[in-house]
């Protein structure tokens, strides 16, 4: 396999990869992220997904699997916390 195939596919697995991540919209429907809205506030849970997902982005770019919906839920949770 060539170098330009193999880089290619490397572009092509990544892309994959970050066609996974939702939306900031499909994050704040999640039941678990709209308690967070109610207990902090929408604006400040928007901006947390906003952080998480650019973080999360980051590290696809570097080759890193897209993690499940769930673990994203729990990072911008973690995020909260500690930021909130």
């Amino acid at each position: 396999m060539s170098t330009v195939t193999k880089r290619t596919e490397k572009r092509k697995s990544i892309n994959k990869q970050l066609r996974k991540l939702p939306s900031i919209e499909k994050i704040l429907e999640r039941e678990e992220i709209q308690a967070e809205a109610d207990k902090y506030s929408r604006v400040l849970v928007t901006e947390a997904a906003q952080e998480v997902i650019a973080t999360i982005r980051e590290q696809l770019l570097q080759g890193d699997a897209c993690p499940s919906g769930d673990e994203i839920t729990e990072k911008i949770k973690q995020y909260l916390a500690q930021e909130g």
